[in-house]
């Protein structure tokens, strides 16, 4: 079974295995198994291509604006119109 680029043999946890590393990083102070059950979301849009968006176009652009020129600093090569992309902040946080 998959869901995007996540299967069952990658790192799939239940919500009981999100409540034990809770317990075990209060308890204990170990965030290992808490890391490795809650993966950051950057890992699931690494197949789509990147639009990198300046800071002062991002309250417009989360509001409902087109994108345009202007508000971008970095785009992939192959950006196609109708492309599902992932848009970032300065290359990191991911926006929408």
């Amino acid at each position: 079974m998959r869901s995007g680029i996540m299967g069952e043999q990658d790192n799939m946890v239940t919500m009981h295995d999100v409540l034990d590393a809770q317990w075990t990083f209060d308890n204990y102070k170990d965030e290992s198994y808490l890391r490795r059950a809650i993966m950051p979301l950057e890992r699931v849009l690494t197949n789509y291509k990147r639009l990198v968006v300046k800071d002062s176009a991002v309250n417009a652009i989360c509001y409902g604006a087109k994108f345009m020129i202007p508000g971008l600093l970095r785009f992939e090569n192959s950006v196609e119109v109708d492309d599902e992309v992932s848009n970032r902040q300065n290359g990191f946080d991911v926006m929408c």
